[in-house]
């Protein structure tokens, strides 16, 4: 990641020292450690709540716990917290629990809900190709698309999802108005009446 200013990277150089302190546990910041841990952990919640809904709350709070304590934050803006929680899901396949879930599909997932958040708080006339990786393809494509559309509709109120959609193919967020249309080409429009 490049840093636009000096100040920028030395911010990031002194918040990515706090918070290695506080999960550290650090004597002298113990006070701040339950508010860092939860502050973040609300963020993952607020990002990834179709990650949430599939793995379920005891589950997801599980990951999400050991994340905040593994990754800390590379952005000053907490809103775009969870980068590498997809990365997370996928190691899960070398697990305990490697025969409890799909987590191709919920590291495909979460991967897509990430970069719904990238887009959320970028500029308008932003398009972002999802990089999916051959595993999440492969999840992805034998998924069901009507489950996989209706789950994030839901849980992401502002995003759309062309009707025309390939799994099996690359994934595109783009803003259309005031909404963030999930689509396979960067072109593709959708009028009223083609919102799922």
């Amino acid at each position: 990641m490049m840093f636009k200013t000096e100040s920028e990277s030395a911010y990031r150089a002194q918040l990515t020292q706090l918070c290695t302190a506080i999960n550290n546990g650090r004597s002298d910041l113990a006070c701040y450690q339950q508010n860092f841990l939860g502050g973040h952990r609300q963020a993952l919640e607020k990002s990834f709540p179709f990650t949430r809904q599939l793995l379920g709350e005891p589950v997801f709070l599980a990951l999400a716990n050991a994340y905040v304590k593994n990754y800390p934050s590379v952005h000053w803006d907490i809103n775009r917290y969870g980068e590498a929680l997809s990365q997370l899901l996928a190691a899960q396949c070398q697990s305990a629990r490697a025969d409890d879930y799909d987590w191709n599909l919920m590291s495909a997932v979460a991967l897509v809900e990430h970069s719904i958040s990238q887009l959320y708080y970028s500029p308008p006339n932003t398009t972002l190709p999802i990089q999916l990786l051959p595993p999440h393809c492969a999840a992805l494509a034998i998924s069901s698309t009507e489950k996989f559309t209706k789950g994030l509709v839901t849980c992401h109120r502002y995003v759309d999802v062309s009707p025309t959609i390939s799994l099996a193919q690359t994934l595109v967020l783009r803003w259309q108005g005031l909404r963030i249309l999930l689509t396979n080409s960067a072109v593709e429009r959708l009028s009223e009446s083609d919102y799922v």
